[in-house]
């Protein structure tokens, strides 16, 4: 049976490509009773499943180990700077225009779209905690005047107006002449009061434990923080070199979590390979 199970786990990706239907998709039965598997002796597949186990105890420890690591910067973070939801450590307080800039993005207009000045831009589904999916820009046009007022710096902190409200990451010029959309907030931070890194744990752990929900309203409405409301953010501000001892230790975390997902690429490709080896 465990043979079958990963014969499955890689036959799975096949039946997605055959389910038909509209809204609800479904896989007709023929569609698996059809499928052809290869089928060593027992004594192969038994070598086949263990090698496979092997390799797949490796990926979730890898997965494992990267998650730990976040749970340790989520530690220190408290650690620094106590419970900011309640500002157990009685830091001072500013609003979040008084110690940053901030702006929403280009509003999308199809119809002055001409392609003429087309460039790359950040979208909501581009921002994810942390980090951005680049596996996927859109295009619109940005004039003289608009890459001027909606370019992106090394910095700048992006942070989704709605949806999961508050998901953010700092762009480090992954890509040149890339610019962003109103769905997004630009915050540019004062960085001689508040650093980037620590503003956007900051906002990690409000979404985290619903410290947004008396501003973007209640379930039954679809959060949003609109600009207005974001200047507005009471934020909790710790000594200057506190955070740069937090940005320290995040930087030669994410210097670990480079090596251990690098290994874990290396591995998924490993177990993708064997996989496509026994059942093709």
């Amino acid at each position: 049976m465990p043979y079958l199970y990963y014969f499955l786990e890689g036959y799975v990706n096949v039946l997605r490509l055959q389910a038909i239907g509209g809204v609800i998709k479904y896989i007709k039965l023929s569609n698996l009773t059809d499928a052809r598997i290869e089928l060593y002796d027992i004594k192969k597949q038994k070598a086949i499943v263990e090698c496979l186990k092997k390799v797949n105890r490796i990926l979730k420890n890898k997965t494992k180990q990267i998650d730990l690591l976040d749970e340790l910067i989520k530690s220190r973070f408290v650690e620094l700077f106590g419970d900011i939801l309640c500002n157990s450590k009685g830091w001072p307080i500013y609003t979040l225009d008084a110690i940053s800039s901030s702006r929403l993005g280009k509003m999308l207009d199809a119809k002055r779209n001409t392609g003429k000045n087309s460039f790359p831009y950040l979208a909501n589904f581009n921002v994810q905690w942390f980090e951005f999916d680049l596996s996927e820009l859109h295009e619109m046009d940005f004039n003289d005047v608009d890459r001027e007022e909606f370019s992106l710096k090394d910095g700048d902190l992006l942070i989704t107006e709605g949806g999961e409200v508050g998901r953010c990451a700092i762009w480090h010029k992954e890509i040149s002449d890339c610019y962003f959309q109103k769905a997004l907030h630009r915050v540019r931070c004062d960085k001689n009061i508040i650093l980037p890194e620590y503003l956007a744990w900051w906002f990690k752990f409000h979404s985290d434990f619903n410290g947004f929900e008396d501003i973007v309203g209640g379930k039954a409405t679809i959060a949003h923080l609109p600009g207005v409301k974001l200047k507005k953010l009471k934020i909790e501000v710790p000594d200057i070199n506190v955070q740069k001892d937090f940005v320290s230790f995040w930087q030669e975390i994410d210097k670990l979590k480079v090596v251990i997902q690098n290994s874990l690429s290396q591995t998924q490709l490993l177990f993708d390979s064997l996989m496509q080896e026994y059942f093709g």
